[in-house]
């Protein structure tokens, strides 16, 4: 449906050029110097006859904003344009939190019931507990409106330190107050697990890359340290990437000070080289790490690193094939573009990029179950040699 829409816009940009034609080269021909300026010059020009001489009304941003995604159709898979809305979504996701009321909620029969709050969130501070039901937000009545859990999020979400109105049941004492809730930071917490997998090796999984991964993962790695972890598996499939920068923070956690984790280069960036600073607390912990082939970009930073500098046993599946690096540019009304700029290059300058015409591999993945088996074998073998075990 989509694509249809496109080629319907492009069709009557088409139609409208080669009408007036003459019109169009005789007004902005002053204008055309080199080709690429003519090209800019050219759909401007087509904007701008479709806005004053079109026979029907039609919203030029409409069409832009059809156009632009079709342009990226051009380019690699990994370029592409964000509406305001997506924008917003990504930054939340990347940024690692978000402003709400800090609640897990299930949408049952066209009922939000609270599960949990965030202990010391907004709502946790303001005497929302689990198993009350939010019926009505502000002016909005939610309860029996077949409202998705999409828009109800978009509902208590809001600008930091402002106060949303709620309307709770409380089945408990059957009473419905009003409740005021300062909206506030909300993590999103991307850790899956963290957890010993026997009395001397650890595990630690999350699923994205964000501002908060690091810190998360030093947290985890304290806890699991002082329950006697002596090796660490880092895991980290169907983690498709995210903040490079996170990445390069948790490589140099595990190398020696000038270790060379990444470099990057392009046609119009020059080489860059990301050294290991040294000042990482893991440089001798045994390390191994799980891939498959959803782990992408970051994961594969983590893992060519590691693996390029022997500092890791790498353990699975092909990994996905990102290696390449965007830039995002912001527009004024909220939208992007992220462009890529270079490729990433692993310290023995392996480019983990897979060609664009590749499809992806069709051999089936195999399950959570089967890959702890072929893990557990490998690694029976591997700890045995260092006087470890893992139990079965």
């Amino acid at each position: 449906m989509k694509s249809k829409k496109v080629r319907y816009a492009l069709s009557i940009i088409l139609l409208v050029v080669f009408s007036m034609g003459g019109y169009l080269l005789g007004r902005y021909g002053s204008s055309f110097g080199k080709r690429k300026d003519f090209s800019f010059r050219k759909l401007e020009a087509t904007l701008d006859l479709i806005d004053k001489y079109y026979v029907d009304s039609v919203s030029i941003d409409s069409i832009v904003n059809k156009l632009v995604p079709a342009v990226f159709e051009q380019l690699d898979p990994h370029s592409f344009y964000l509406t305001a809305e997506q924008r917003s979504q990504e930054k939340e996701s990347l940024e690692g939190h978000f402003f709400g009321i800090g609640i897990t909620f299930n949408n049952i029969k066209d009922t939000v019931i609270v599960i949990n709050t965030i202990p010391n969130g907004p709502s946790d501070i303001a005497g929302i507990k689990a198993g009350d039901r939010i019926i009505g937000v502000d002016s909005i009545n939610i309860a029996g409106q077949n409202i998705k859990d999409d828009s109800i999020r978009s509902i208590l979400r809001g600008p930091d330190e402002s106060i949303v109105s709620l309307s709770v049941f409380r089945p408990k004492d059957n009473t419905t107050n009003t409740i005021q809730v300062r909206r506030g930071s909300v993590p999103i917490r991307q850790m899956d697990a963290a957890y010993m997998i026997n009395d001397t090796l650890g595990c630690i999984a999350f699923s994205r890359f964000t501002m908060n991964t690091y810190n998360e993962f030093i947290k985890a790695y304290a806890e699991l340290k002082l329950k006697g972890m002596k090796g660490l598996v880092l895991d980290l499939r169907d983690n498709p990437g995210g903040v490079m920068h996170a990445a390069l923070m948790l490589s140099n956690s595990f190398l020696d000070k000038g270790d060379l984790i990444i470099y990057t280069e392009g046609k119009s960036e020059s080489r860059n080289d990301v050294y290991s600073d040294g000042t990482g607390v893991m440089k001798k912990l045994p390390l191994y790490v799980l891939i498959n082939e959803e782990s992408a970009s970051s994961s594969e930073i983590v893992s060519g690193a590691l693996q390029d500098n022997d500092r890791a046993i790498i353990i699975g599946r092909r990994s996905f094939g990102k290696g390449l690096v965007q830039r995002t540019f912001d527009y004024n009304d909220g939208s992007s573009l992220h462009l890529t700029i270079s490729r990433y290059y692993t310290p023995s300058g392996r480019s983990i990029q897979r060609e664009y015409s590749l499809v992806r591999d069709a051999a089936t993945s195999m399950t959570g179950t089967s890959v702890w088996r072929e893990v557990n074998s490998f690694m029976r073998i591997v700890f045995s040699t260092r006087g470890w075990c893992i139990r079965p």
